[in-house]
Order: structure tokens, then C-alpha cells, then sequence
């Protein structure tokens, strides 16, 4: 929809209408939410400006999944591209995502914190071969964290059940409403913040967003990199979901023992 269109036309705004409220049953679970466009708060949408109020006013698609980043720091479209401080490195504009080991070099090394180690990040394009852990060792995709209070959506940062990992759209794309992470060794947070759990009501906006989770007991759903689903516990130990979620540590855990 809207493909080969002039971004701004009144086609092409016609079309980005209809995908962005189109529900799609397959991206929502059933013990979660219905298929149905959600009100949000989708700010700074530099292109498709309608976007912003249409997710105040009558809402938009959402999706209770999200793709795996790995262990990375940074896990944001708004920290990824930066024209002004890497024009000379790239000619798309964005920040280098394949530094992961520094080198000496301070102006390469400062990069390093933006090393992507998952599978799907801003501006991916991996093969097989890259996913160098195995594919039946390293996450793909999975349910995805959220308030119970935040099902319906919306539109106040203060409202109970609000979160920045849903005020958005399905189709936002390198963002926390598509994209989730386990604990990097350097982030702020500890351990316990990244740690997939069931979702609850009484979190606030203060909520931990970048984990994974869903509204099932026991255990959430994670598709893995050979197209095997499995059901993994919120009692994982840290270390092992991370490995998981690393396609690249040399980490060999096996999902069939957990």
C-alpha cells in the first residue's frame, strides 16, 4: 500500500491510512487483545504527519509481537540515525551496527556501543551465515511485554497502563513497539529489567519496556531462527536469555533444556 507512490500525495496518504488501520489477526494473540485499531501517541512523524493525530483521535493497528535486537544498548530509530555525526561515515546516513569489538581507533570505537547483535535492528540485512551461533541457538521473533492495564491503548503519558512500548504503530519498525532485547552487561539497568515476564496491571510509563513477555502463565512464545517455536519460562536464568538472544557470543544453549 502506498508503494510508488509520492510520499505526501493524497494517494499515497489514502494508503497509509488504510495500512496503518487495517487490523491483521495473525500479528495480535488471542488471550491478549482482538484484532482492531488501539489509540496511542505517536509523536514526530516526519513524513506521514497524520499519522500522529489519527493515533490520538481514532487509533491504529498494534502488534503483540517483536523481533529480537540481541544484548544491544541501544535498541532505538531516534538513537540510530544521526546525519549530522555520520554523513562521513555512511552514505545512507546511519550509524555503523556491525562494530561490536573496539579497535584502538576512538572515532571507530565510538561506535561499538551501537553494535547490533540480534537479528533484526535499523537497517538489518543478515544472511544465515551471519547468525553465526546457529540458527536453532538464536531467537527471531517473540511475544512481546506489556502493561494489562495498556491493552485498549492510550493517549496519556500518565495514564494508568500507558507505555512506550504500544502508543505506536505495527508498522513503526525499529522501535520498542516491534523490537525487544535481553540485558546487555553495560546498560544502567539490572538484569531484572530486561527479564521476560507475564504482564500486569499498576506499572505506569515508569514501566521496564524492552522485554519480552505475554499474557500467558508460566511462559511466553519465541519464534527461533530454524522456524521452531518454543515456549520459554520467565524463570530463565538471565545469562542463558541473553546468549539466546545473542546471534554471535559463541553461546550454545540448548532451548530443548531449559
Amino acid at each position: 500500500l502506498g508503494s510508488g507512490m509520492a510520499v505526501g500525495s493524497a494517494g499515497f496518504r489514502e494508503a497509509s491510512i488504510k495500512l496503518h488501520q487495517t487490523p491483521i489477526q495473525v500479528f495480535n494473540c488471542p488471550s491478549r487483545r482482538t484484532p482492531g485499531i488501539y489509540l496511542g501517541r505517536w509523536n514526530r512523524v516526519t513524513e506521514q504527519p497524520w499519522l500522529a493525530s489519527l493515533s490520538m483521535s481514532q487509533g491504529l493497528v498494534k502488534g503483540d509481537y517483536a523481533a529480537s535486537s540481541g544484548d544491544a544498548l541501544e535498541f532505538d530509530g531516534a538513537n540510530m540515525y544521526n546525519p549530522s555525526s555520520y554523513a562521513t561515515l555512511d552514505e545512507n546516513n546511519w550509524t555503523p551496527t556491525d562494530s561490536c569489538q573496539k579497535t584502538g581507533d576512538r572515532r571507530a570505537d565510538r561506535n561499538v556501543k551501537y553494535c547490533q547483535t540480534g537479528i533484526m535492528y535499523y537497517h538489518s540485512k543478515l544472511k544465515v551465515a551471519r547468525i553465526e551461533d546457529g540458527t536453532s541457538n538464536t531467537y527471531l521473533v517473540g511475544e512481546k511485554w506489556m502493561p494489562s492495564d495498556g491493552y485498549e491503548g492510550a493517549t496519556d503519558y500518565n495514564a494508568p497502563g500507558y507505555t512506550y512500548g504500544d502508543n505506536q504503530s505495527l508498522y513503526t519498525g525499529y522501535d520498542w513497539d516491534n523490537q525487544r532485547v535481553s540485558w546487555n552487561p553495560n546498560a544502567p539497568q539490572p538484569p531484572e529489567f530486561f527479564q521476560p515476564s507475564q504482564d500486569r496491571a499498576g506499572y505506569g510509563a515508569i514501566l521496564p519496556e524492552p522485554k519480552f513477555g505475554s499474557a500467558h502463565p508460566g511462559g511466553f512464545n519465541m519464534v527461533f531462527c530454524d522456524g521452531s517455536v518454543r515456549n520459554i519460562s520467565y524463570d530463565i536464568d538471565y545469562q542463558a536469555h541473553r546468549t539466546l538472544a545473542n546471534r554471535l557470543d559463541g553461546g550454545m544453549t540448548n532451548p530443548d533444556e531449559l
